[in-house]
């Protein structure tokens, strides 16, 4: 599921855009033992127990001192290139432009289906290495897929078209011209216009940026349907009787809504914003939550994910780090339905797929990235707009739309 955020320009900005760091550290957060808060947590690579006999057991006692651990499992690494199972990079300086893959899928058999952008094409992985690769029709430029059964769907945006494509490669032979079907975006829609596109219960659906939604039909057409989802903030109402409140003591939540289900999502403070990324069969939800550094000028957050069970409780948590990364994918995760959450990181060297896991904690870098902020804002003699992400810091005024 691709999120869908009120601040659609603010995330355009900061999920599009180029940055600098020149090498790759690790995404990490310490896990915390609660029946033993004084002590550091630990942190032992490749682990997933956090059981402090059984990581002494499996390294003869040495401990790393630093309380970070590896959150994630590397499940394939792919080179840069336009070469077979290689992915393609645009290495001109387009700030606002995917300069990468646009969106990827996991199948039930193990396949991973990654939409090559730059080389106009879909790759098919298995076992680790590429098994196939097909070509967009009539050299389509895409970001969007979705993937139902043996087809896939892309949107291009040189056509304004959606292609049908089927996962025919290998021994099952080629795809020909024959192979494709096209449909046409209704109602006079334009790609830039299309926010959501995905596989809802075996039908392909997209909304607009009017958060209508439009299903395929069997017979080829798309038609209007039920609204996907609603995400609204719950106004914070403070009894007239109340004695001045701090700001940090008002409870500010946003309500999400996909389909029949709602969930509440407590937020940190007013400023904060979340965006749903799937929903597995018992009913999680998983979101990506910006937790915004309040009072400087450059904007900053910290990024994890989320799951929220069925009655709005916060279950785990996992810190997403965006060092040494070179791009951002359209869709950059995928919810499985048993719940198994996959990231596509495009580094500046490589793109990784990896399975994220969870912790019922996790050590903020709020802090760290305030002092970063701080010390920024004090370069910024004019108090000029600035964004980033990471570490990395962009001013705003020097960024020109594609």
């Amino acid at each position: 599921m691709e999120r869908v955020s009120i601040v659609k320009l603010l995330t355009c900005l900061i999920l599009c855009m180029a940055f600098t760091a020149c090498f790759i550290i690790p995404t990490s957060y310490a896990i915390t033992d609660k029946n033993k808060p004084d002590q550091p947590a630990y942190a032992v690579s490749g682990i997933e127990s956090f059981d402090e006999a059984e990581i002494n057991q499996q390294t003869d006692g040495k401990i790393d001192s630093e309380p970070y651990t590896i959150i994630h499992d590397e499940i394939l690494s792919i080179d840069i290139g336009t070469g077979f199972g290689e992915i393609g990079y645009l290495k001109e300086e387009e700030h606002l432009a995917l300069r990468g893959p646009g969106s990827f899928h996991l199948t039930e058999d193990g396949r991973i289906i990654i939409l090559d952008s730059q080389n106009h094409r879909i790759l098919i992985f298995k076992d680790g290495a590429c098994a196939g690769a097909i070509s967009l029709p009539n050299n389509a430029y895409a970001s969007k897929m979705a993937v139902i059964g043996d087809l896939c769907y892309v949107l291009s945006y040189y056509d304004s078209k959606i292609y049908e494509i089927p996962l025919k490669y290998g021994s099952e032979g080629r795809v020909t011209a024959a192979d494709y079907k096209s449909y046409e975006l209704p109602n006079g829609l334009q790609p830039y216009s299309i926010q959501m596109f995905l596989n809802s219960s075996g039908r392909l659906l997209f909304v607009d940026l009017d958060d209508v939604a439009y299903y395929l039909g069997s017979d080829g057409a798309f038609k209007v349907g039920q609204t996907f989802m609603e995400k609204q903030n719950v106004e914070v109402e403070i009894p007239e009787d109340t004695k001045e409140l701090a700001w940090d003591e008002l409870d500010f939540k946003t309500n999400i809504r996909i389909k029949n289900t709602e969930w509440t999502v407590k937020l940190n403070q007013s400023v904060d914003e979340c965006s749903a990324i799937g929903v597995d069969a018992k009913n999680n939800l998983f979101i990506e939550y910006y937790d915004f550094v309040d009072d400087v000028y450059t904007f900053m957050f910290e990024r994890t994910l989320r799951i929220i069970d069925p009655k709005s409780n916060t279950i785990s948590y996992a810190l997403i780090e965006d060092k040494g990364i070179y791009t951002y994918p359209d869709r950059e995760f995928f919810v499985t339905e048993s719940g198994d959450v996959y990231y596509m990181a495009c580094y500046n060297d490589k793109v990784s797929i990896q399975k994220i896991i969870f912790a019922d904690s996790y050590t903020s870098h709020k802090n760290e990235l305030r002092e970063a902020a701080l010390e920024n804002d004090a370069k910024t003699s004019d108090l000029t707009s600035t964004s980033t992400r990471g570490n990395t810091f962009v001013d705003l005024c020097s960024i020109t739309p594609r």
